[in-house]
């Protein structure tokens, strides 16, 4: 359990007396007010220690930031706020009905007009007890503070189940717990905090075929892909953690479901995106993407495409990980086709459409789409080079928001020559909370101004940094389930020097480097082998088993 947040706690010179704030109301319809700092974002059950007299009423708002001088406690259909009626004298009190994420602390009170002293007040703080098994550190002190404010974010982002962000909603969806399960095995080593969410997910499957939009709950819209993205988080679950007690358990459903989405594919083998009330075709948080303009017309749109052949791909692999080697091949098999059929789609344009059928008067084009067709490998005339400078340069195409940066970068590390700018990226938009005094991640670059005024500013999706400070910095990733034989290929161009160690089921892996003695040194459990495809640079490579 974290240490509390509960502010103030200076003792005076009396042993077991504290110093406290008095605050006068004017009369007792005015009231008056007072905002507390609890210094970063913080999770927890509110704590209030108080004297005033009987009656006397505390409402109590919270929120991450104070830029409009106070904290919102009312955005559209939204309330942060509670209230506290007081009993007479020195009286302790802790919320009991609900724990809140927040920074700030606004307080009313109202109904009296005698003096209210407040002794302490603060959050009693709720975290997953998860330990950071996974280090990273380089010479680069930006991407170090950038790392940090990552993992402070996931952890904010763990209680129950991972949890999109612990001020507005407190929900477990499976895109957003897809990234940060896929950053805390690298940070954490944690396996089964995220079996717990991806169950619970997959315990949500409706009649339709597709999971509830979170869980455990029963919702009346949902995201199609993200029923996708699930089936790619089971993947990987197993990938990083050797265990494939969840593909044994999902075998079947995950079958079933994909099926299901088979059976929504057109001659050409393309799914048709699902057309109703319940079904919310979002993608990415762009106005072309978002899927907010219904007009019930049945479209056939290529991110879903895309992300049906990432989770045919991804099912290929789960049910080759558990021994079913029919369904392994018979999901290899539609990924081809679908991968042929997608690739066709491209024809003489270098683009392929966020909408493929009915075609638009006016073609939409998006980085994650472009992204998503590198990734899933689907078969160019244009160089990967030409594709990555698309991606990255394309001034006409819709560019991701954080979350989906994920796609993007993985994308254009495919080429040596971008991988630099994803350094450059992230130092730009996570420097960039950084310097505008963030204690955790943001929800999207535009930060608490987003969504009407509801953009969460911290929030777990939006870890990415993570996964490539290890990934692509120390270069480590994991080709067989549990790290049984694992990549080593450091990105030694951006960065002078670094270190770190990668927890696997066996022990962790030992990376580092430093560019001016020309020495790359890897130390690794015996039970598990290092696969380094090429030696990187000049450095003289040193390897150690344990």
């Amino acid at each position: 359990m974290a240490q509390d947040t509960l502010i103030p706690l200076h003792q005076t010179s009396d042993i077991g007396k504290y110093e406290y704030f008095v605050f006068h109301p004017k009369n007792e319809h005015e009231g008056c007010y007072a905002i507390f700092d609890l210094g970063q974002e913080s999770f927890g059950y509110l704590e209030l220690e108080l004297t005033a007299e009987r009656g006397t009423a505390v409402d109590i708002a919270h929120g991450e930031h104070l830029l409009d001088k106070r904290v919102r406690c009312c955005i559209e259909d939204r309330n942060f706020a509670d209230r506290y009626i007081c009993a007479e004298g020195r009286q302790s009190w802790m919320m009991p009905a609900r724990r809140l994420g927040c920074r700030y602390l606004e307080l009313h009170l109202t109904r009296t007009n005698k003096p209210v002293q407040i002794h302490r007040i603060g959050l009693k703080q709720v975290s997953y007890p998860v330990k950071p098994r996974g280090r990273f550190e380089c010479s680069n002190e930006l991407h170090n503070r950038i790392y940090e404010l990552c993992t402070k974010t996931l952890e904010l982002c763990m209680h129950e189940h991972y949890e999109d962000c612990p001020w507005r909603e407190q929900a477990l969806y499976s895109s957003d717990a897809r990234i940060q399960a896929l950053c805390g095995y690298y940070a954490f080593g944690e396996y089964d905090f995220p079996e717990v969410s991806l169950r619970l997910l997959g315990e949500s499957l409706n009649s339709d075929g597709f999971l509830e939009l979170c869980a455990p709950s029963v919702q009346s819209t949902t995201i199609p892909c993200f029923s996708l993205i699930w089936i790619v988080a089971i993947h990987e679950h197993i990938l990083f953690s050797g265990r494939s007690n969840l593909g044994n358990e999902f075998a079947q459903q995950i079958d079933n479901m994909l099926k299901s989405y088979i059976s929504m594919c057109n001659e050409q083998g393309l799914m048709e995106s699902p057309q109703g009330s319940r079904y919310w075709n979002f993608y990415e948080w762009t106005p072309a993407l978002n899927g907010c303009q219904k007009d019930g017309k049945a479209k056939i749109e290529s991110p879903l495409n895309l992300f049906l052949l990432e989770s045919f791909n991804s099912a290929a692999e789960i049910y080759k990980y558990i021994g079913d080697k029919a369904r392994s091949e018979y999901y290899s098999l539609k990924a081809e086709k679908l991968k042929d059929t997608l690739s066709s789609m491209y024809g003489s344009s270098e683009l392929l459409p966020t909408q493929l059928e009915p075609q638009p008067k006016q073609k939409i084009y998006s980085q994650l789409t472009e992204s998503l067709a590198l990734i899933t490998g689907i078969p160019q005339k244009q160089s990967i080079n030409d594709f990555c400078k698309n991606i990255v340069y394309n001034e006409n195409i819709e560019k991701a928001t954080l979350c989906n940066l994920l796609y993007v970068y993985k994308a254009v590390i495919l080429k040596s020559d971008y991988k630099a700018f994803v350094l450059e990226d992230i130092a730009e938009k996570w420097g960039h909370m950084l310097k505008c005094g963030a204690t955790s991640c943001w929800e999207t670059i535009k930060g608490a101004y987003d969504f009407n005024g509801a953009g969460s500013l911290c929030h777990g999706w939006s870890t990415v940094p993570i996964y490539f400070y290890y990934s692509l910095i120390l270069g480590v990733k994991p080709l067989e389930p549990g790290f049984k034989t694992f990549s080593v290929n450091p990105y030694l161009e951006e960065i002078e020097q670094a270190s770190g160690e990668v927890p696997t089921p066996y022990g962790n892996i030992a990376v580092k480097w430093d560019s001016s003695n020309n020495v790359f040194y890897v130390s690794h459990p015996k039970a598990i082998n290092p696969c380094i495809s090429e030696e990187p640079g000049s450095l003289k490579i040193l390897t150690e088993k344990y």
